[in-house]
């Protein structure tokens, strides 16, 4: 599963939006876990050279779906990258499963 969320939501959030789904599969692609979150952003430049040829795309065309992960923060599709991330999956053809709350709902 490639994994699109907004940066918005906790770890704790994260990660119960995806515990149903590791029942399933536990194989996940997550940038914060995947990417070299730490290095200067010059040294990033030639991963990110363009949207297409990112690790982001490449990594969701190896993956059998996308992963939404809302949370009660934020709408998903207020970054600019989240939506750069569905036109990719759109493109590919991947399915699209959404998990956790959307903004405004709270858990019980």
């Amino acid at each position: 599963h490639f994994v699109s969320h907004t940066w918005e939501e906790s770890v704790v959030e994260f990660c119960k939006a995806l515990q149903a789904l590791l029942l399933l599969d536990p194989v996940f692609w997550i940038c914060f876990l995947a990417l070299p979150q730490t290095w200067p952003g010059d040294a990033l430049g030639h991963l990110l050279c363009t949207p297409f040829q990112s690790p982001f795309f490449v990594a969701l065309r190896e993956c059998k779906e996308m992963v939404v992960v809302r949370n009660t923060k934020a709408n998903l599709y207020d970054r600019l990258w989240c939506t750069f991330e569905l036109l990719a999956a759109v493109l590919q053809k991947k399915d699209v499963v959404v998990a956790g709350r959307m903004p405004g709902t709270f858990a019980t």
